[in-house]
């Protein structure tokens, strides 16, 4: 049995939501017995809890010897296979795949959100590496679609995102009876700085109609602390902000709010964890495909700025009681597959699971 894993990903930049997949990674690769490597740029707080190795991400030299050293190169959750946010990231990680490839590593790409791949280099290396790998699981719909054909066969999952994980068994969380609406932000692609704020602007308007407790929360800091400033001096200087760096952190920041409304994709599923159904900011397909599954309201197209149907829908969800006490059953189903997908990932199994 093959013991000793490098585990790649986005991981200890400042990203909330790229440190919890490594996180939920990493746990699990430890309790099945694995040795873990894992490439990161910052410490991350698991280092200090767990036997793993880190590995400097910005060394090609440390990355070249740990991709030789280890038996199974595991790249998991997030999507890091498209080119909307950068060309030289997606060509980063085609680069270690490749060489996983080449010195003959098994190569595991779970959990992925395959696309946008905008330029025929980016469509062309993603389709190699996809068709290529030992496993693949994805966390869409239209990433297994895509992948199925690449692949040409039914080896291809279709699992929750794997942050979905985080969700504590028979758990009760403290509600929150004061109307309180916490906003997680992110810039949005294709939208103007100066729009965006804009945007975010519109949106803390509406709210203020419904409550005086705002909260403007960032989930990237070095990404998103900028754009809150920008929000917070021209809207109000004296807006609550705050960065959470953890699950418990943001378990603890979501559950004193009544109500979310999200760019972020992970900003959605860790408030459905906190039983808090949220609003959606539709910058991305992933974003509005967990809307869509999830049956979330969505301000749709937000590149094309705040219409006056993302001002109804905002209205909308702001008169109903957000609670998801009722939705429980999903969380947990996810749960569950997640927890027999990843027990059986290198067991030799690789049992079949579903939604």
């Amino acid at each position: 049995m093959k013991n000793r894993i490098l585990l790649v990903g986005y991981y200890g930049n400042g990203n909330l939501g790229d440190d919890l997949l490594a996180e939920v990674s990493i746990r699990n690769l430890i309790k099945s017995g694995k040795r873990v490597s894992f490439t990161r740029n910052k410490p991350l707080q698991i280092e200090k809890e767990e036997k793993i190795t880190p590995v400097y991400s910005r060394s090609i030299v440390s990355i070249f010897r740990a991709v030789i050293s280890n038996d199974i190169v595991m790249f998991s959750g997030g999507s890091i296979f498209q080119d909307v946010t950068s060309t030289r990231s997606i060509l980063y990680y085609a680069f270690i795949a490749l060489l996983a490839l080449l010195f003959r590593k098994k190569l595991y790409l779970v959990g992925q959100g395959v696309g946008p791949l905008n330029s025929d280099l980016a469509f062309t290396l993603t389709r190699y590496i996809f068709e290529r790998a030992h496993h693949v699981s994805v966390r869409d719909r239209k990433s297994y679609d895509l992948v199925s054909i690449w692949r040409q066969n039914d080896d291809v999952q279709f699992i929750p995102d794997l942050v979905f994980d985080f969700k504590k068994d028979d758990e009760i969380l403290k509600g929150n009876n004061t109307k309180k609406v916490g906003i997680i932000v992110r810039d949005i692609p294709g939208l103007p700085t100066e729009l965006t704020v804009d945007y975010y602007i519109n949106i803390l308007q509406v709210c203020r109609k419904y409550t005086e407790h705002l909260l403007l929360i960032g989930f990237h800091y070095s990404h998103d602390k900028e754009l809150i400033n920008s929000i917070i001096s021209r809207y109000d200087p004296n807006l609550d902000v705050i960065y959470p760096n953890s699950y418990d952190e943001a378990e603890g920041v979501l559950t004193t709010c009544t109500d979310i409304v999200t760019t972020r994709l992970h900003g959605a599923i860790l408030s459905m964890i906190c039983r808090i159904k949220p609003c959606c900011i539709g910058y991305d397909k992933k974003v509005d495909m967990l809307a869509e599954e999830y049956q979330l309201p969505i301000l749709k197209e937000a590149m094309y700025g705040f219409s006056y149907q993302n001002k109804s829908t905002l209205e909308s969800y702001l008169k109903e009681n957000n609670t998801m006490l009722n939705d429980a059953n999903q969380l947990t189903e996810n749960k569950l597959v997640l927890d027999k997908y990843l027990a059986t990932l290198f067991d030799g199994k690789e049992e079949k699971v579903s939604l």
